[in-house]
């Protein structure tokens, strides 16, 4: 996602090179609605909008990029549970040994680090620095 913009040259606003979270996080925000936002990190994006005293979004101090009903529909089809790759958890252990095995020298956990030519090692991070390479 993104990569066209990126080959293009086109950048975000902070000068970064567009990302697949960039956009969901700017596409997803109440934002483009003109809605104003408070950002508690345990409720999703797209519902983080300020309710009034009459049950209705707070408008912001600028305009809306996008009708509401249009909003919706793209929230929708972004968080939608039937989406390709919904419920898919992301997070696997890359090294599946990391964690779980002891440095032999100090007894602290280890974990994988990536090497040149495809290659991994293990490595003591909180204890003594030692590595299987």
């Amino acid at each position: 996602m993104g990569g066209r913009w990126n080959a293009q040259g086109k950048r975000t606003t902070k000068g970064n090179p567009w990302r697949r979270r960039t956009l969901n996080h700017m596409l997803l925000s109440p934002r483009m609605v003109g809605w104003r936002v408070y950002n508690p990190t345990t409720v999703p994006l797209q519902k983080r909008d300020i309710i009034g005293p009459d049950g209705e979004p707070v408008k912001g101090q600028y305009d809306a990029i996008l009708d509401e009903d249009v909003w919706l529909a793209v929230v929708d089809k972004r968080t939608n549970d039937d989406r390709l790759g919904a419920g898919e958890y992301s997070g696997k252990r890359k090294y599946w040994l990391s964690g779980l095995i002891r440095c032999g020298n100090c007894g602290a956990k280890m974990n994988g680090m990536a090497q040149p030519g495809n290659r991994f090692i293990y490595v003591c991070r909180d204890g003594c620095g030692k590595n299987t390479g």
